[in-house]
Formats: structure tokens, C-alpha cells, sequence
């Protein structure tokens, strides 16, 4: 039976990996042209690779040459070895960023194994392979694997033994950093390292361990820390930060934002009263808990989805015996969930809770399976119980693998890029009428995006939002058109 079991866990092993890659395929099919953030990946991969490339970039992030502000340097970097002008780079950046989501969800299972036992992660490892949300950003040129992939890290070496082995506390330092190099939010695990220690250890949390943990993430984050420093008087600057004291989505592309630096946090504060920011907050945790369900139940954006979320996650953190495992997890969460609840605002994205999910996964499936566990021992051996749960879970894959392998038009990260015929229009059009010297508006939408393409991303200006033509004339002035 022992035989049995070890082989049918294999097997529901490799379904779900192969459950995510034929659904990832046929989210590639989807992604057939980069849109949004994707081209911005694209164009600052090739910025790099026009620089120096991988060798040259960290001396010329230490030099301040490499500027930019809002994409953080790692993912872009692991980019930067493909980049080129061609379509050819948008099909291997999509492989590139397969591989880091098969990375996350393998590491994720052997991890949860080790946490929770075989069972618990076979099921966490399944609903994060037939995830959309998951799946989408693995088919697109997107940070949020690589961030999920280094947080993960972080928090198995923080929560396992914590504070007991010098070694995962190096180790978790350096997880941080390199989440920190991926995506800003990873910021977040910091201070919420320093309070589970504070909170757990009192007048003891100032340990080696603590001073060993923000040494480690200061090595691996000083190139942008140091960068940041030098050409932007803060270590911890982010493009984005400029957004956080405005009101609504489209102030980002207003002439203020565009132009001029954002609102001070004291002029914030005189310009609302206590209510607009009290309701602010409330109506961003209303609406991000809606978001928050969406993306754990596939989709399931109701308000009561979010309630029950709340209540076995609650249950599940209260009954967990490793208090400093529970505690960091409800603080990270938790500062995800409620600055992003301010956020909201100006944009309510799911990808912003993608980094907490396993989180949440790994709390409420290993709560509401030792729930029914106990009820099903009444009946049958343990040894049954997984078997049959793990049999079920390599039936669910193997239904899924089939179902979509027969769809129309399958296709996978190798197949050629077959872009519009307008987008390829637009992209002759700009080569063959912009000059070395000209520049030009683009927008308001994001549909024909080829400046990654022709390389005049820097002779390229967003358009404004503008209620009057005064508005726009004096933008046009201010960029010298």
C-alpha cells in the first residue's frame, strides 16, 4: 500500500505540472502581443542590454547610469539576455517567465510538504496551477512569478525554526533581498520580521539573528538601494510612490503627475478632511476583499466569498501551534491586504495579492482538510482517506489536461508570434515617418504599444488627461513639441 501510495503521488505530481503547463499554453495563445506593463518589461530589458548587458549592470546601477525608477532590476536583468528588437524576444521572455512560475509551484509543493504534509500541498499545488490569475501573469512578461518565487522562499526560511538556525536566518535575508530586487512590495516582509521578533522576543528581539537578517537583505539589495540613494535621495524610492497620495486611476496620466512632483504627505492631510480618508480606507478594504476572493476562489468576486475567507483563515491561524509562523504570515498578509485597500483606489489589480495567496491557501486547505480528515477517519483508515484524495486530484488534472488540450487553436510559449496586421501597420508607420529628432503623443489607449520595437520609446510622450485644450497646449509646451 506504502508502494502504491508513493507512486500515485508521483503521478498527481507530474499532472499537476503538466495540468499548469497545457493551461499556461493556452494562455500564451491569448497573449499573441505585449500590452501595458509587458512592454515596459520589454523596452527596459533591451535598455539594458544596450548598456552593457547583465555584466555592466550592476556597475552601472552602482554609478547611477541605470535610472529606472519603477520596474525593479532583477526580473528585467534575467530579460536583458534575450533582448532584441525582434518579436523573436517577446516568445522567450514568455518562456523565461514559464519556467520561473514552474519553479515557484514545484518549490511550493515541496515546501507545503514539509509544512503540511504530502496532502496539503498536492491540494495547494492544484489550485495554484489551475489558478487564472496565476496562469495569466505566468504567459505574460510579468514580475509576479519571480516576486511569489522569493517571497515564498523568504517566508519558509523565516517561519521554519524561527530564529533557531543562523543559517535560514542568512537565508531568509537573502530571500528578502532578491524579492526586494524583483518587485518594491516586497518591502513589506521587513517590518514584519521585525515585528513578529518584537512581538515574540520583547527586549531580546535585538539578536544576531534580527541584526543577521537585515544584513544579508541590505548585501543582496545595496546595487539599488545605493542607486536609489544616489540619484533619488531616498534607498527605498519607487516610481509608484508619487501615486499614493492621489485620488482617483486617471491622475496618473493627468499634466501634475505627469510633470510636476505629487502632493506632500502634509498638503495630503490639509487638502482631506479625517472622513474622506477614513472612507478611503474602508471602501478600498470593502472592495480589495472582493479581489481578494476573486483570486483564491477562481473568480468568486463577492463580498460574502471574502467573509468566509476571513473566518477559516482566522481559525486556521488560531489553531496553528508555530505562533511565529502564524503571526509573520497574519502581518504580511495583512500589510499587503491594507495598503493595497488604500491603493485601490487608484488601481485595484489582482496581481497585487498574488504574492500573499499561498499564504492564504496554505492556512484555510490544511484547516479544512484535517477538518474532514477527522471526520472521515470514523469510516475509514488514513491510508485510504489519501489515497482517495490523491487519486482524485490526478483525476481532476487528467480531466483538465484533456479538456484543454482539445480546444481550437492550442498553441505553447515555441509557436511563432502571429501579431495584427494593424499592429505590424503601426509599427512600418513610425519607422519609415519618425526621425531621429521628432516626437510624438501616444495614446490614450494601450493597444498599439511597438516602441520596444522601433526604439523611440525616449521620442514617445503619453497622452495627458485634459479637460480643455489649454490643459493639453500647456503639455505639449512643457516637453518642448
Amino acid at each position: 500500500m506504502k508502494v502504491e501510495k508513493c507512486h500515485l503521488i508521483n503521478i498527481a505530481f507530474l499532472f499537476i505540472i503538466f495540468t499548469f503547463t497545457i493551461l499556461q499554453f493556452e494562455s500564451v495563445r491569448q497573449n499573441y502581443i505585449p500590452r501595458g506593463d509587458q512592454v515596459a518589461f520589454l523596452e527596459t530589458a533591451i535598455r539594458i542590454r544596450e548598456t552593457g548587458g547583465i555584466i555592466k549592470h550592476l556597475p552601472n546601477m552602482l554609478t547611477g547610469v541605470y535610472r529606472e525608477a519603477n520596474r525593479h532590476p532583477l526580473y528585467v536583468a534575467l530579460l536583458s539576455h534575450f533582448a532584441k528588437r525582434t518579436l523573436i524576444f517577446f516568445q522567450q521572455a514568455k518562456i523565461l517567465t514559464y519556467f520561473i512560475s514552474l519553479s515557484f509551484l514545484a518549490t511550493l509543493i515541496l515546501i507545503l510538504r514539509k509544512q503540511k504534509g504530502t496532502i496539503v500541498a498536492l491540494i495547494v499545488g492544484y489550485l495554484f496551477a489551475t489558478n487564472k490569475y496565476f496562469i495569466e501573469h505566468s504567459a505574460a512578461i510579468s514580475a509576479e512569478p519571480l516576486l511569489m518565487l522569493c517571497v515564498l522562499l523568504g517566508w519558509y526560511f523565516v517561519v521554519d525554526d524561527f530564529q533557531s538556525n543562523l543559517v535560514k536566518t542568512r537565508l531568509a535575508g537573502i530571500s528578502v533581498g532578491f524579492a526586494y530586487l524583483s518587485k518594491v512590495t516586497a518591502v513589506f516582509m521587513l517590518p514584519a520580521y521585525a515585528l513578529v521578533s518584537f512581538i515574540r522576543q520583547g527586549r531580546r528581539a535585538f539578536s544576531k539573528h534580527l541584526l543577521l537578517f537585515f544584513g544579508m537583505f541590505l548585501l543582496v539589495a545595496l546595487p539599488l538601494l545605493w542607486r536609489n540613494m544616489l540619484v533619488y535621495r531616498n534607498p527605498f524610492y519607487n516610481y509608484n510612490s508619487r501615486l499614493l497620495l492621489i485620488d482617483v486611476g486617471d491622475e496618473r496620466r493627468t499634466f501634475s503627475t505627469l510633470v510636476e512632483e505629487s502632493p506632500a504627505i502634509l498638503s495630503y492631510l490639509r487638502s482631506h478632511t479625517i472622513y474622506q480618508i477614513t472612507k478611503r480606507i474602508i471602501v478600498g478594504m470593502i472592495k480589495e476583499s472582493v479581489v481578494l476572493s476573486q483570486v483564491v476562489f477562481w473568480g468568486y468576486a463577492r463580498i460574502r466569498g471574502s467573509i468566509i475567507l476571513v473566518i477559516l483563515f482566522a481559525l486556521a491561524l488560531y489553531r496553528d501551534k508555530n505562533r511565529e509562523r502564524a503571526i509573520f504570515s497574519l502581518i504580511l498578509s495583512l500589510m499587503f491586504f491594507v495598503f493595497f485597500s488604500w491603493f485601490y483606489q487608484i488601481s485595484g489589480h489582482y496581481r497585487y495579492l498574488l504574492p500573499v495567496v499561498f499564504i492564504i491557501y496554505f492556512y484555510v486547505v490544511g484547516f479544512l482538510y484535517q477538518s474532514v480528515k477527522n471526520v472521515c477517519l470514523w469510516f475509514i483508515t488514513l491510508a485510504k482517506f489519501e489515497w482517495r484524495i490523491t487519486a482524485l486530484l490526478a483525476l481532476l488534472c487528467f480531466v483538465k489536461f484533456v479538456r484543454v488540450y482539445k480546444l481550437p487553436g492550442f498553441s505553447s510559449p515555441i509557436s511563432t508570434v502571429d501579431p495584427p496586421v494593424d499592429f505590424l501597420a503601426v509599427k512600418n508607420w513610425l519607422k519609415g515617418n519618425i526621425g531621429a529628432g521628432d516626437r510624438y503623443l501616444n495614446g490614450p489607449g494601450h493597444d498599439f504599444q511597438v516602441e520596444w520595437l522601433t526604439g523611440t520609446a525616449n521620442q514617445s510622450y503619453e497622452m495627458p488627461v485634459v479637460s480643455d485644450f489649454e490643459g493639453l497646449e500647456k503639455y505639449l509646451l512643457e516637453n518642448d513639441f
